[in-house]
């Protein structure tokens, strides 16, 4: 089946109004945070005994999009095949770049590694900043 999702953030917009805080005494605030949703939807099949899959597809802030000239950042895609509840392969889109990952588990550890790409540039000038990352995780 498949599952949807959405969150509305800053029900009402969100206003800063107060003038000091508990360590600074400011008059300057952030700006007001507009209203938002974000929307997901994910499926899930039993592709045959023992393996599964996971596909996602989400896209933040549909309610402020025209004013941002760079969409795609917004656009978020990715699939998960399970084979066995030991080998997991990953692989989708955040923010227009590439990412993927695998995790093994065993019965005592599990082990994890990803990359991924965040968008640090412009809308004219974009610029991909790199990750990857690792886990090594012990159960019991």
């Amino acid at each position: 089946l498949p599952t949807l999702g959405a969150v509305l953030r800053d029900a009402g917009n969100t206003r800063y109004t107060l003038n000091q805080g508990y360590l600074y005494n400011t008059t300057v605030r952030p700006p007001d945070q507009i209203q938002d949703i974000d929307l997901g939807v994910s499926l899930s099949p039993i592709l045959g005994n023992g393996t599964r899959m996971q596909f996602a597809v989400d896209y933040r802030g549909l309610l402020t999009a025209s004013t941002d000239p760079d969409t795609l950042k917004r656009f978020h895609l990715g699939v998960e095949f399970n084979f066995g509840d030991m080998l997991f392969l990953r692989a989708g889109v955040n923010e227009r770049y590439w990412a993927a990952g695998a995790e093994v588990s065993f019965r005592d550890i599990q082990l994890q590694a990803a990359s991924y790409g965040e968008e640090t540039g412009t809308s004219t000038a974009t610029q991909e900043d790199r990750r990857y990352e690792g886990k090594i995780a012990f159960r019991f």
